[in-house]
């Protein structure tokens, strides 16, 4: 596989999101772009030193915001999981070392619950949605099926489908440093219940690629299909560009329109 290649097609996948893309990953170690984390999994232990024999300084509860302080790239197993430790710092100035499974760039507010996306405990390769009260009391909890190892990045567009009726995207590359898959999810968010709307699948054996892209517009979804081979040069040789329109109807994404951008 030709180094040069491979990182050019995932600059092209980063170009899709915003400037600067934050990343979850279960690949190890685990890193993100943003500063900004929160605890995941429970209440979970922040020790004085990266290892999990380290003295307990104390406890944060699912949801809290936190402060990367440091990251340390020293793996450990705990249980499943083979990934890294982060040192991080809460709002009150208290400090400490907490794994990286249990921390998150993926919280949102959505009336007066919150919204996380992170790794399960309980399972290896599975990303997970929990649902928090005010209180940080846990509601529900939806666990994806499992995957190949890779990132996911994901945007929640806020009273999407109607007043507290929202949309979420994930998109996950799946793979090390160079992506070999893609998988993209839209999902609608609504009184507490998750539901999965549309699901697709990319591919790519640089320099040959297989992607989808989504735009939200307002009143309906536009996804675009390309195939392609990349040059070293970054020039894109189309074999397939198709765009279609969906709008939401009835718990479901309706297609509307298919049209070929090739020009012929």
């Amino acid at each position: 596989m030709n180094s040069s290649k491979c990182f050019l097609l995932f600059l092209f996948v980063q170009s899709l999101w915003a400037k600067e893309p934050i990343y979850l990953n279960n690949t190890g170690p685990i890193s993100f772009v943003t500063k900004k984390i929160y605890a995941f999994g429970g209440t979970i232990n922040v020790r004085k030193k990266p290892h999990l024999r380290s003295e307990k300084l104390f406890k944060v509860m699912e949801g809290t915001p936190l402060s990367i302080v440091k990251i340390s790239n020293i793996l450990e197993r705990v249980g499943n999981k083979n990934l890294n430790w982060i040192q991080i710092q809460t709002k009150e100035g208290r400090s400490g070392y907490i794994y990286s499974s249990f921390t998150t760039p993926f919280a949102y507010s959505i009336g007066k619950n919150i919204l996380l996306l992170g790794i399960s405990e309980k399972y290896k390769n599975n990303f997970e949605f929990r649902l928090l009260s005010q209180k940080k009391k846990l509601l529900k909890k939806w666990t994806l099926e499992s995957m190949p190892k890779g990132s996911t990045q994901l945007v929640l567009k806020k009273n999407y489908f109607g007043k507290n009726h929202h949309g979420l995207l994930m998109e996950t590359s799946i793979g090390n440093a160079c992506p070999v898959g893609y998988d993209y999810r839209i999902y609608s968010f609504y009184r507490n219940k998750l539901l999965l709307l549309r699901k697709k699948q990319g591919g790519a054996d640089p320099p040959v690629a297989s992607e989808y892209t989504y735009k939200f517009k307002k009143n309906a979804i536009y996804e675009l299909k390309e195939d392609y081979e990349q040059s070293e040069e970054n020039k894109k040789d189309f074999s397939t560009r198709t765009q279609r329109k969906f709008i939401y109807s009835k718990g479901r994404l309706v297609q509307k329109m298919e049209k070929n951008l090739l020009k012929k």
